[in-house]
């Protein structure tokens, strides 16, 4: 994911650009994939920040050449936010699992119930 208008990269990216990119990375729990794959890879020395959340990221990208490497359905919903590409990954990248937890003396809570239907239907997911 990057800005639009962002200078050096179009409609896609190649391996070559996305390797000379500086990143902002996601240091959330469960997010380690990305950090683990930059490492075997040779990209972790183009980390040029971190960030502890997602909800940062729009607004980084928006003002920087940065480019984020975000679940594709957190990225779909930025993209429909602001003014961004979402582009696919020149490198192979393993897939993970998103899942929301929550204490079971709060299952059955309105407020807790409705922003988990709420996360489901912006992720697409069925509740």
């Amino acid at each position: 994911m990057l800005r639009a208008d962002h200078p050096g990269i179009g409609a896609k990216i190649s391996q070559k650009q996305f390797h000379g990119a500086a990143h902002l990375l996601v240091s959330a729990v469960g997010h380690k994939v990305i950090e683990e794959t930059f490492s075997k890879t040779g990209l972790a020395a183009r980390i040029a920040a971190r960030v502890p959340h997602f909800l940062v990221v729009p607004m980084i990208l928006a003002r920087t050449d940065l480019v984020a490497t975000v679940p594709s359905r957190i990225a779909e919903v930025f993209a429909r936010l602001g003014d961004f590409k979402v582009l696919a990954l020149p490198l192979a990248m393993p897939s993970f699992e998103v899942r929301l937890h929550w204490h079971e003396r709060f299952h059955q809570d309105p407020a807790n119930r409705w922003l988990r239907q709420l996360m489901c239907e912006l992720y697409g997911e069925q509740a």
